[in-house]
Formats: C-alpha cells, structure tokens, sequence
C-alpha cells in the first residue's frame, strides 16, 4: 500500500514537471575575464531531491552541459574573483607563515643555482669561442641525463626551427644515415664529450 502510494507520488511529481514549461537560458562560460561568453543556449534542469521534491531550477545554474564541470566553476570563480581581497590574503598568508615561505623560497633558489652550476659545469673552456651552431647543438646535447642519438638530435633540432640544416632539408633527412651531418655533429659530441647511443645486437 505504501509502495503504491508512494509511486503515485512520483508519478504526480513528474507530470508536474512535464506539463511546467522549459526554461531555455544561455551558457555564461568565458575563456577569459574580458572574453566572449559560449552564448549556447540549454535547458535548465530543475533540482529532484533525493526524497523526488522537486526544489526547481536553481537561478545560478548558468553552464551549459559541457561547461557544467567543477572545473569550469571554479574557472569562473577565479574570473570573478576580488583581485584586492586577493593580494591582501596572500600578504596576509606570508606573514603568517613568513618562516616557511621563505624556506620554500630558499630551497628553490637552490636548486635553481644548482641547475645553473650543472650547465656551465658540462661546457668546455672554450665555450664562447665556438659558433653559435656548435652552443646550440651543444646545449641540446646536455639537456638530458642520458645519451642522446642522432635521431632524437634531428628532431629536436626540427621542432625547435633555430638552426636551419645546411646539408638537407631537415635534419632528420640529413642525419639519417652516414655522411657530412653526421661527421659534423660526430666533431660536436667529441667537443662536449657526449657520445651517442651505441648500436647493440641481440
């Protein structure tokens, strides 16, 4: 009896919101503070509790379904948010904990000297005597930790479009195989000391 009862109630509750007409609104979503908005227009959904009462649309309910995230709220949130207020708690958070913020600020500074210190470490002496495509080359050598080979050599070189290939059209074509790139970059590894990957066979 219950059950029965129970369920007319659901039954009443959705004819109700099926017979009440749709509320079209239009997606306030920005990239950016001063940005257009999505302008797509949904239909507001009404809020069903977990008992069915129907509680309707909520007036803040502004995104449409594909901007509807947390993430896309708490975006508009930091848009909308009071710069002033802002800056005062992030000074008023500094002061509070001046001592850890600035250990965080000291290690960083550390570890940023640190990489500075490892780059110079791994030139040659005669760094800034060399052309700027040995620098270059040379650079892209020692930004990783391990070996690097031809083949990543070329795409890098490739992406980054800083050095135009003098031998092919890309470096990638030109160091391919055997020939004047590869003896030219063969005399960079052995300036900088970084050989490349050895071929091993199973």
């Amino acid at each position: 009896m219950r059950q029965a009862k129970n369920q007319a109630e659901r039954n009443r509750a959705a004819a109700k919101r099926a017979a009440r007409p749709k509320v079209i609104r239009i997606c306030q979503y920005r990239e950016k503070k001063d940005g257009p908005i999505c302008g797509i227009k949904f239909e507001a959904k009404p809020r069903i509790g977990k008992n069915g009462a129907d509680y309707g649309v909520h007036p803040n309910q502004r995104y449409c379904p594909k901007h509807a995230t947390p993430a896309a709220r708490a975006h508009g949130r930091w848009l909308n948010r009071n710069v002033e207020r802002y800056k005062a708690y992030a000074i008023d958070y500094r002061d509070r904990n001046l001592v850890s913020v600035r250990k965080k600020q000291r290690i960083a500074a550390k570890a940023k000297r640190d990489r500075v210190a490892a780059t110079l470490a791994a030139r040659p002496a005669d760094w800034m005597k060399k052309p700027i495509e040995y620098r270059i080359i040379g650079g892209e050598l020692t930004s990783i930790d391990g070996q690097m080979g031809n083949r990543e050599l070329a795409q890098r070189l490739d992406l980054s479009r800083i050095i135009k290939c003098p031998y092919a059209s890309t470096w990638t074509i030109a160091l391919s195989g055997a020939g004047r790139a590869a003896n030219y970059i063969s005399d960079i590894r052995k300036w900088m000391k970084r050989p490349g990957k050895t071929l091993t066979t199973k």
